[in-house]
């Protein structure tokens, strides 16, 4: 009975803790946030205050865009080739493992199935019989038993 008041105690301890620690991340973000938005206020202040050095920075920026887009292909188009590489290798897996694996499979159930058949055919079948015809006489026997108690009686 104190194990769930011990869990109980640990998880309000456990929250006691956090509570601090998600203020604290809260704070954090919100001044990380002013300053972000500071620092681009400040950059477009001082760029509209100057269109040439506003001009260059756009072409830099553009330069810099394409350039990362060319690289971000490339990477793409790399990267493609790399899974079309390891579908084929897939794909031959699947041929060369699976199939066969698939096929040694089937013919051990179609075998199971016929070792099945023959001992249901062959053993279980007749031991049936025999216990039924067992049975029958034991009961024959009972009868006929009771028959001839009641007829010394009587």
């Amino acid at each position: 009975m104190t194990e769930p008041t011990a869990l109980h105690e640990a998880d309000a301890a456990g929250e006691a803790v956090r509570a601090p620690v998600d203020r604290k991340v809260a704070w954090v973000a919100l001044l990380a946030t002013a300053l972000l938005l500071t620092l681009l206020a400040g950059a477009v202040f001082a760029l509209t205050r100057d269109p040439e050095r506003t001009a260059n920075l756009r072409d830099i920026a553009i330069i810099l865009l394409v350039v990362s887009l060319l690289f971000i292909n490339f990477a793409v188009g790399v990267l493609l080739v790399v899974v079309l590489f390891r579908l084929q290798e897939l794909l031959g897996f699947l041929r060369g493992e699976l199939v066969p694996l698939l096929r040694d499979t089937t013919k051990a159930v179609r075998t199971v199935r016929g070792t099945a058949t023959f001992v249901s055919d062959n053993v279980a079948r007749p031991i049936i019989q025999a216990a039924g015809w067992a049975a029958g006489a034991q009961q024959f026997a009972r009868s006929l038993s009771r028959r001839l108690q009641k007829q010394r009686r009587h």
